[in-house]
């Protein structure tokens, strides 16, 4: 990450002039969210994003991310969010929502919710493949509604 931090200077700029013209046509802020693109520098690039303003309150800058595979630690990652006051969605593996069976997409989404739960911006979500049955999609929205915290 280091000596790259220039990149950080563009998503503050970005952030801003995103979140302005939001303001002017929508007439309210907006959250603007990023990928994870950072795999195993993702901690690093948190705190850096955070140092130079790249990430920043919801309606002036980017406020959270989404994602995350390979080697993020999505833990360590939600709770770099929820301590910044900034949001995060992440869920359970795509080949489990894919091929069930529901009982497993249910519990591990049971889990992942309350695990979360007590993150005032945690959102949970499901990333499903063309192929993911409508059952196991139907099963993941309804144990993220019955487990779930809408405020």
């Amino acid at each position: 990450m280091e000596g790259n931090e220039w990149v950080l200077g563009y998503h503050k700029k970005l952030g801003e002039a995103l979140s302005k013209h939001a303001k002017e046509k929508l007439g309210r802020p907006i959250h603007l969210a990023y990928g994870y693109g950072f795999m195993g520098k993702a901690m690093q690039a948190y705190d850096l994003m955070w140092k130079y303003g790249a990430l920043g309150p919801a309606g002036e800058l980017f406020n959270g991310g989404y994602g995350g595979r390979g080697q993020v630690d999505l833990e360590a990652a939600a709770n770099w969010h929820h301590e910044h006051g900034c949001y995060v969605t992440f869920t359970i593996p795509d080949h489990t929502v894919e091929f069930g069976p529901i009982s497993q997409i249910e519990e591990e989404l049971k889990k992942h919710v309350l695990d979360h739960k007590h993150m005032p911006k945690f959102v949970p979500g499901i990333k499903a493949t063309y192929w993911t049955p409508m059952p196991h999609i139907d099963a993941a929205v309804a144990t993220m509604k019955k487990y779930g915290r809408y405020e």
